[in-house]
């Protein structure tokens, strides 16, 4: 089914042992036919209605809460019901507001810190604890902040 008046959808594909991909199209029947699948079902699970100009970000939303359960682009080994809770959280969210969000783990869309900061950050880190990890759940803490 394609989107009308300028609108997308955020789809979820897989079956019940997943994986399962989370992406956006106009066209989610006719983009489920020409997905590549590593492993798993391309068959639509769910699909969320989203503005055209969301659609991206959204989608690379619901990536980053998935990203614990990465797998191969943009497969994740969940179950449908786990990929479909993130997916709504995305398109609940007024990306207006929030602005663009890089895609999962490129590093070259971390930008450039000041002086400095790089050796803040490591010494703040907790045992075991990533850089990364710190960025993500201070994203995470700034996109509830103001989501609210």
């Amino acid at each position: 089914m394609a989107a009308k008046n300028g609108g997308a959808f955020l789809y979820v594909l897989g079956g019940e042992g997943g994986p399962c991909k989370v992406g956006w199209a106009e066209d989610v029947v006719r983009r489920a036919r020409y997905v590549p699948a590593p492993a798993g079902s391309t068959e639509i699970a769910y699909k969320a209605p989203i503005a055209y100009r969301s659609a991206l970000y959204a989608e690379r939303y619901a990536h980053w809460l998935l990203r614990d359960h990465h797998f191969r682009n943009e497969w994740f080994h969940v179950a449908p019901q786990t990929a479909i809770d993130a997916v709504n959280k995305a398109v609940a969210l007024d990306f207006k507001r929030v602005g663009r969000i890089p895609p999962l783990l490129e590093k070259s869309n971390i930008p450039r810190l000041p002086k400095g900061m790089w050796a803040l950050v490591d010494a703040a880190l907790r045992e075991g604890e990533t850089r990364l990890d710190l960025i993500r759940e201070a994203i995470e803490r700034e996109l509830k902040r103001r989501k609210a």
